[in-house]
């Protein structure tokens, strides 16, 4: 097993394939930077198997580590799918005569998910399992699901991700966008 389909756990020989159980293709970027990481690319292949095994179970893929992600978004970035051409078009030789055409290959498709750092609020909400360090999180949040666009616009450092300070609030949990940097002072405190 080389490779795993992010939507089905199902076994594929190379990640960017179409599984043969539940015919997903990885399309969009962020379906790409998933399949890229949970492949032998990119993880080894004991990972892999546990990874199916945990989307079989759970039916969603697992959260990727740090460097597993930025390997894999960098392997999605230089993917270049293959033209398929059964469903190509016929044009003219006048229809490329095109002397002001420009492309413009620094634009990426909008990512989908975003990663969101968290602190203050421990996984389960139970205060009695607080203790140094142990409310630190990182999570991949869908955009339009988890988190508004807006917010996204609004809030992401120059890398693109989020960092939420919780305080415990009138009796709930309140989340507060906070720059990387106080983040950062925040997470010192908390050691």
């Amino acid at each position: 097993m080389d490779a795993v389909c992010i939507k089905c756990g199902g076994e594929k020989k190379e990640p960017m394939k179409m599984c043969a159980h539940c015919h997903m293709l990885p399309e969009t970027r962020a379906e790409r930077i998933l399949s890229f990481g949970l492949s032998t690319q990119c993880i080894r292949q004991e990972n892999v198997k546990k990874a199916s095994k945990y989307i079989h179970k759970k039916g969603k893929p697992p959260k990727l580590h740090t460097k597993v992600r930025a390997k894999a978004k960098q392997l999605a970035k230089a993917y270049r799918q293959p033209i398929d051409s059964s469903k190509s078009m016929e044009f003219s030789a006048s229809f490329f005569d095109f002397n002001d055409l420009v492309i413009d290959e620094s634009s990426e498709e909008v990512l989908d998910i975003v990663v969101v750092h968290t602190i203050g609020k421990p996984a389960d909400g139970d205060f009695g399992s607080i203790s140094k360090g142990a409310t630190y999180f990182e999570h991949t949040w869908t955009i339009g699901v988890d988190i508004a666009q807006s917010e996204v616009d609004r809030f992401a450092d120059p890398d693109g991700e989020l960092h939420v300070w919780f305080r415990w609030l009138q009796g709930e949990w309140q989340p507060k966008f906070v720059s990387k940097k106080e983040f950062e002072q925040l997470r010192e405190l908390s050691q």
